[in-house]
């Protein structure tokens, strides 16, 4: 017994020292890569080093060459002065040659003038002569009158006459000064014009090679430096992205040398643990072996009390052995039949509910976990749309029960007017809810949602998210860096718009679960009108309350339209970019469609439902009394699903042809609400068809608990699996090369079908 003891102690001892001399090359290894990260980071930096000095050299140079051109600009700025000034005297120029051209006129009026003034003398002198005819002839009758009139002719005349002369002396003297100057100073415009016409031609010519000049070294200058920068810029990205990469990769590579030493120090411990339980076995062991001697001699003396004990146990076995043959051909007894425990119905309820439930929530572990980023983000995404779904169901339930017990008195036509001002509620609450939320009511303190602050981006840390001072960032001039927490670990931080974010993800938790009340909401009103007297009498006339939910819900959405669009009115009046009206009306619009879809896919299946089954069901959808179906009936109702999903495709298939024709249309919205109520049709088609098998089958019995859970857990797995058909529309859209705001929409009406369920 020693011996194999020994050899186990042995042996352990062994292990021990192999594992304490393993960790203690892990170690050594550990230290070993440590400080080559640490080199390879002095190297990085380094040359990072060296490449921000290139950089703010070739800056300099930059400088220098704006300098230079700087240079080559004033020159050009002083010629350019210098033809002004030339363009200035050419005006000078032009002005003194207008003001000799105005002389020249002057002048000729002035002659023209001394020409009328001697053509009045001639006719002067003509009426003169008349005057000395008419004397001559009146001589006779007086001639003393004609001597002085003669005398007085005659002087007249001479003196007139010298006038002429004088004048026509002044008009020749005039003509020629003024031919004279009219010749000197065409002479001088002439020389000015030919003077300033090769001045402005030679100093076009210089100016225009000088610009050109410029203009080449100016665009060499400035490709060279843009050459020199982007060589710079891109040699400082590739030697961050190496950097950052292999600082990542020696990071995990030590993170996974300190997670194998933490598990070779546990197994050390367990080992060593192990050792101290041997030697104590060992111990108890040698002083069992003692006492063992001790007690042999005893034992010898017991041998024969011990046979007859085995003798008398043999026939108590032969004993045993006969009650186990009868037991196992059918008898019991008594006293067993009075201890069996006997499991009620509620037993096997509870325990299939607890082993389902225990299965479902492990399957989401999975799910959330799984090593495919689409998968796990499509996983949340269906868990979020169906928390607000199961939350909005027991709010409206409990609210439109109270409102029920307080309506039992009421007429019919009362109790469906009341049902859609209950909406009507749940629609204004969204309004205003997400006008509050988004900033564009009720805000009276100005935040600029743009603001971005450091945040810590790992989001496998419980401070994710959390805002990070910036003079705690490594780089604080960019988009993403690091930062230390705990001491000594290095932490991936990123600069986020904060207060935007949150107003976001709070709009769309509110205008989620909202909308789906509201949606509700419409749904019971709806139903409500379809089972007055007048519209329940056939499937034709259940479909006209549809058409008066729709237009109840478009004339609000309408309403509600109008009064957002005079925000973002009064967002552009005050000059405002319109930031949280455009938050608002986006956010708004979606829960609309959701609403409108949500409702209007029910009352359709419901009229569905009604021309295949022929019973109208209740407002919650369920047919009273609840009877097997024809398999007939049940594979028509998941025909008309299928029909629906291929609506859908087609659907989807125009929105994508006309999303790659460029723009977003007027219509677009319509065709996403049709292509959202179209995917829901079918899961319900699906839900109440799954539910028609189950009470066909009579293995469930949809009557009790058990049935129920049964259908639940059934339709959970079949949610849980349609999460790979997800990641198959997913990476099937972006292979083909889809837009990626079709193929959001695309997910977007799955998961609204996989919620229902």
């Amino acid at each position: 017994l020693q011996a194999p003891l020994a050899r186990r102690v042995a042996a352990a001892r062994g292990a021990v020292r192999d594992t304490a001399s393993r960790h203690e090359e892990l170690q050594r290894k550990a230290v070993s890569l440590g400080e080559r990260a640490a080199q390879q980071e002095g190297a990085a930096r380094s040359e990072l080093d060296k490449t921000k000095a290139d950089l703010s050299e070739a800056q300099e140079q930059m400088a220098v060459k704006e300098k230079e051109s700087a240079r080559l600009r004033e020159e050009t700025a002083a010629r350019v002065e210098e033809l002004k000034e030339a363009e200035a005297q050419l005006r000078a120029a032009l002005v003194d040659l207008d003001a000799a051209k105005a002389r020249e006129r002057e002048q000729g009026a002035r002659h023209r003038a001394q020409v009328n003034t001697l053509e009045s003398l001639q006719n002067e002198v003509e009426q003169v002569r008349a005057a000395a005819a008419r004397d001559d002839a009146q001589r006779l009758a007086a001639e003393r009158l004609a001597e002085a009139a003669a005398e007085n002719a005659s002087s007249q005349r001479n003196r007139l006459e010298e006038e002429l002369a004088k004048a026509r002396a002044d008009a020749a003297r005039s003509a020629d000064l003024l031919a004279s100057e009219k010749a000197a100073h065409q002479d001088r415009l002439a020389k000015v014009r030919e003077e300033h016409q090769q001045k402005a031609e030679g100093a076009q010519r210089q100016l225009v090679q000088e610009r050109e000049t410029l203009q080449g070294q100016h665009s060499q200058l400035r490709a060279e430096h843009q050459k020199k920068v982007e060589n710079a810029r891109r040699e400082v990205d590739d030697q961050r992205k190496a950097h950052a990469t292999a600082l990542d990769e020696h990071r995990g590579r030590l993170l996974e040398r300190e997670r194998q030493n933490g598990v070779l120090e546990g197994k050390l411990h367990a080992l060593g643990s192990e050792a101290e339980v041997l030697r104590s076995r060992v111990k108890d062991l040698e002083e069992q072996l003692r006492s063992a001697e001790v007690s042999s001699e005893q034992r010898r003396q017991e041998n024969g009390q011990l046979q007859r004990d085995l003798e008398g146990i043999q026939a108590s076995a032969s004993k045993h052995r006969e009650t186990a043959e009868w037991r196992a051909s059918g008898g019991r007894t008594a006293e067993e039949e009075e201890e069996e425990e006997h499991f009620t119905t509620s037993d096997v309820e509870v325990a299939c509910m607890l082993l389902g439930s225990v299965t479902f929530v492990m399957s989401l572990f999975c799910l959330v976990n799984y090593p495919d980023d689409d998968i796990r983000r499509y996983t949340w995404k269906i868990i979020s749309s169906t928390i607000s779904i199961f939350t909005a169901v027991l709010l409206f339930q409990g609210i439109n029960e109270w409102v029920r017990i307080k309506l039992e008195d009421v007429s019919e036509l009362t109790r469906c007017a009341i049902t859609f001002a209950h909406c009507l509620v749940y629609l204004i609450c969204l309004q205003v809810q997400i006008g509050w939320l988004s900033g564009a009511m009720f805000e009276y303190e100005a935040v600029d949602l743009e603001e971005k602050e450091w945040v810590i981006a790992d989001s496998m840390l419980a401070e994710y998210g959390n805002v990070v001072k910036e003079n705690e960032v490594r780089n604080p001039k960019g988009q993403k860096s690091v930062t230390l927490m705990f001491g000594s670990m290095e932490v991936a931080v990123q600069r986020r718009p904060v207060e935007k974010e949150k107003r976001m993800r709070r709009m769309r938790c509110w205008a989620t679960l909202l909308a789906h009340m509201a949606g509700f909401a419409a749904i019971n009103a709806g139903g409500s009108l379809q089972h007055l007297e007048m519209f329940a009498a056939s499937p034709w006339m259940a479909c006209v309350p549809i058409a008066v939910v729709m237009a109840a819900i478009l004339a609000v959405f309408q309403l509600s339209a109008a009064f957002r669009a005079l925000r973002k009115r009064a967002a552009a009046d005050a000059g405002r970019a319109g930031v949280r009206a455009h938050l608002f009306d986006e956010e708004v619009s979606e829960a609309e469609n959701d609403i409108l879809s949500l409702c209007t896919s029910f009352l359709v299946v419901q009229v569905v439902r009604f021309a295949l089954l022929g019973t109208l069901p209740n407002e919650e959808g369920l047919v009273e009394p609840e009877q097997p179906q024809p398999w007939s009936k049940i594979a028509m109702l998941y025909g008309a699903g299928l029909l629906f999903a291929s609506l859908a495709a087609v659907l989807m298939a125009a929105m994508a042809r006309r999303a790659g024709e460029g723009g977003e249309s007027e219509d677009s919205r319509g065709l996403a609400t049709l292509l959202n109520t179209c995917g829901m049709c079918f899961a319900w088609c699906c839900l109440w068809g799954t539910r028609c098998v189950c009470v066909r089958l009579p293995v469930f019995d949809m009557q009790s608990m058990m049935g129920r859970v049964m259908l639940a857990l059934l339709l959970s797995a079949v949610t849980c699996g349609a999460v790979f058909l997800l990641d198959i529309i997913s990476d099937t859209m972006a292979a083909s090369g889809g837009s990626l705001a079709g193929q959001a929409r695309v997910i977007q009406v799955v998961i609204g079908a996989l919620s229902i369920l």
